[in-house]
């Protein structure tokens, strides 16, 4: 500490901060100015050093993900996406953009438009199409009649489970279906995370396996970005989410007229629907308005956003998780009525490096055994540093890639199966 009066420096007891008596004879002998300063210089010499931590890691990160994305850019990509709009078809806008939106609503979202077509995404293997079901979902929309009659599968995921920029037959609640010969439905989102995983457990799995007298099946897939932070919002949203099927006299399974009618209105008002405003978002690249003040870069190194993050995740590992959370919904809602399954994918340690994503599976793992449910360990089939496991100009998996963990999947199926009958 820099004394002011005299220009002396003032020097402590080795003990001084583990002894309140130094605290108060020091601040006794010491006028306020002198306080004021030596505390002034003090925060600073303090985050001085944090501010440029923060900095350097940002900076070395984001320049990292910058070259990665570079790689990945393809210049037709946009004339196509146009074109492919021009023909009537509409980009996605996943339920983790459309549920911001929601609130008033009283609707946890689970999918887009029904009936619509749609553009996913190129990741080397073209510009992906698909036409989306009854819910807004990737599903054949036949996959919902006589669903309560008939053995299913309901794979729950974000955009790997979804199937990310390949076709349908890659997807893996498809290549599922083909190799168990079990009607399977894809429940999953790009997007979607742990807080959308607890929506359709809800909202879906649950009504569905109550009024099912079959054997169901529900895998649950979660991937390293599943890692995430507590929300109110969402915390709200799923609190007041309700079921949102209603059923036929044959067992066929609609989403009821309230939820349609909230799910069309919320995209309709909030996202670009026409070509004409879709068009213009796309050139000023705003199909999702997603920035705020806490994605700035300046503001998050000001207020040392990084550093607070693993203060935070060190006082979080105190508590169940978000996606122990969803994997006790998961074993909750199974009970009797359905076999359970925890899976796990790796990222890509080229397109999406993250060198403590073991951590996370680790939990993931645990967090199943925690409530007895089988847990499928993607690493068995992807291998991290395999290039050819993951698309030619992405970070999800390739369609040999697919094709290797849905066997890996159907495989813990098969063997569930000849339990079951």
């Amino acid at each position: 500490y820099h004394n002011c009066i005299n220009g002396c420096f003032t020097c402590f007891h080795t003990r001084f901060c583990s002894c309140p008596i130094y605290i108060f004879n020091f601040l006794k002998m010491k006028p306020i100015n002198s306080i004021i300063s030596n505390s002034i210089l003090s925060i600073i010499s303090i985050y001085i050093p944090l501010v440029s931590y923060c900095g350097f890691r940002h900076i070395t990160t984001s320049h990292e993900r910058q070259v990665i994305e570079d790689t990945r850019f393809i210049p037709e990509n946009q004339n196509n996406i146009v074109n492919a709009i021009n023909e009537g078809l509409i980009p996605m806008v996943a339920p983790s953009h459309s549920k911001i939106y929601a609130l008033k609503s009283n609707i946890y979202p689970i999918g887009q438009y029904p009936y619509k077509n749609y553009i996913y995404c190129d990741e080397g293997y073209g510009l992906i199409r698909f036409k989306s079901d009854r819910f807004g979902l990737r599903n054949p929309d036949s996959n919902w009649n006589n669903t309560i009659k008939k053995d299913n599968i309901k794979v729950i995921g974000d955009s790997f489970a979804h199937g990310a920029c390949v076709k349908d037959n890659f997807s893996i609640p498809r290549a599922i279906e083909n190799s168990t010969k079990i009607n399977t439905l894809n429940l999953a989102a790009g997007g979607n995370g742990p807080y959308e995983y607890m929506a359709l457990l809800k909202t879906i799995v649950e009504p569905l396996n109550k009024k099912s007298d079959m054997n169901n099946w529900v895998i649950l897939i979660f991937y390293d970005n599943d890692n995430i932070e507590p929300n109110r919002k969402a915390e709200k949203l799923l609190k007041r989410a309700k079921p949102i099927i209603s059923l036929d006299p044959d067992g066929s399974v609609f989403p009821t007229d309230d939820y349609k009618s909230k799910i069309t209105n919320i995209l309709k008002v909030n996202f670009p629907s026409t070509k004409e405003s879709i068009l213009k978002a796309i050139k000023e690249k705003e199909i999702v308005k997603t920035s705020k003040l806490s994605d700035n870069s300046i503001y998050q190194i000001m207020t040392l956003f990084r550093l607070r993050r693993r203060i935070q995740n060190a006082w979080r590992s105190l508590f169940p998780s978000i996606s122990e959370r969803s994997i006790e919904m998961l074993s909750k809602v199974c009970n009797k009525d359905c076999t359970p399954i925890v899976s796990y994918i790796p990222n890509s340690s080229f397109w999406y490096p993250n060198e403590k994503s073991w951590i996370y599976k680790n939990e993931i793992k645990s967090s199943a055994f925690k409530y007895g449910v089988r847990f499928v360990d993607g690493e068995e089939v992807i291998d991290s540093d395999e290039r050819k496991d993951y698309a030619p100009n992405g970070g999800h998996l390739s369609t040999s890639g697919y094709k290797k963990y849905s066997n890996l999947l159907s495989k813990e199926i098969n063997e569930t199966k000849k339990k079951a009958y």
